[in-house]
């Protein structure tokens, strides 16, 4: 086994010393290092032009359902209805009225119609009343055509009802 300490200064140098191979090698590597997040948006900008078309489609296509969503006043999607603020939505018993915007839902929970019969004789004129829960950033509220929340943001207006089955209601932003 030969000793290192035995080779000479000159063989070290030799062995030590990069080839004039190498030093190419190694600017050639850094070139390549430096130039690569340039080549990089060269593909970018190449994969774009080869792609416009379809991009173009795409971009058409989150526009414009991005526009319906923002003006089409009310979106039902299946017990649920997204509405905007201010907007008459009817609802019927159970379904949920969401404000696309903000996190302000509200549901029928409970509809009170003490109409006298027909042929009948009552005192007073009876009760007719919907009663809603108004949920705001996930917190509950009793609410209804006869009184609203306290101290909250929100009310529900009730336009017009059955008191049986439905309401058209709005959902008005108070400040």
């Amino acid at each position: 086994m030969p000793d290192d300490n035995n080779v000479s200064t000159d063989d070290r140098a030799e062995t030590i010393a990069p080839t004039e191979n190498e030093i190419i090698e190694d600017k050639a590597s850094d070139e390549a290092v430096l130039l690569e997040p340039r080549s990089r948006f060269n593909k970018f900008i190449d994969f774009i032009k080869k792609h416009k078309i379809a991009l173009l489609i795409t971009l058409a296509v989150i526009l414009t359902l991005a526009a319906l969503y923002v003006f089409i006043p009310i979106i039902n999607v299946g017990e649920t209805s997204l509405t905007n603020a201010n907007t008459l939505v009817k609802i019927k018993d159970g379904q949920t009225v969401k404000l696309k915007i903000s996190d302000v839902s509200v549901k029928v929970t409970h509809f009170t119609n003490d109409a006298c019969p027909q042929g009948k004789t009552c005192f007073g004129t009876g009760q007719k009343a919907v009663e809603y829960q108004l949920m705001i950033n996930g917190k509950k509220y009793a609410t209804g055509s006869q009184n609203q929340a306290k101290g909250v943001d929100y009310k529900v207006e009730t336009i017009s009802s059955d008191y049986k089955t439905y309401a058209e209601i709005k959902i008005v932003k108070l400040n």
